[in-house]
């Protein structure tokens, strides 16, 4: 193989492994609890606020309030970045095997499916 065709290889493997660490981080940091877990989350941050803060009921009761409708739009914004997300990484990768042969066509499928698995049980282990 080339040099050139190397460094362009190497360059765009980096970049597919760079969209799927991004998703994985994005996966991790913006979302993907499960509400069972998030339900104790709430609550100790609100146990933490009333304390530390001092509040009294309705203080709370407000602040909660403000935390459930921010949760709401964080949802939301985790559901807009994993389908944009998406959408990228599928064209990416159709942009890919426009510059493949058949056999390297097959090996890229068998690669983004190891990749696929691993983040299948990576999400499993995190929840």
């Amino acid at each position: 193989m080339k040099p050139k065709s190397r460094t362009f290889v190497f360059i765009v493997v980096s970049f597919v492994l760079g969209a799927v660490a991004g998703g994985v981080v994005g996966a991790r940091f913006l979302g993907g609890e499960k509400p069972r877990h998030r339900s104790s989350t709430q609550s100790d941050v609100m146990k933490e606020f009333t304390a530390r803060l001092k509040l009294d009921s309705i203080q709370t009761a407000l602040i909660d309030s403000i935390l459930e409708t921010s949760r709401a739009r964080f949802n939301e914004i985790r559901r807009s970045y994993a389908e944009t997300f998406r959408v990228r990484r599928d064209t990416l990768r159709s942009e890919i095997r426009k510059h493949l042969s058949e056999d390297q066509k097959r090996l890229y499928e068998e690669f983004i499916k190891d990749i696929e698995e691993r983040e299948s049980r990576w999400q499993r282990q995190e929840r």
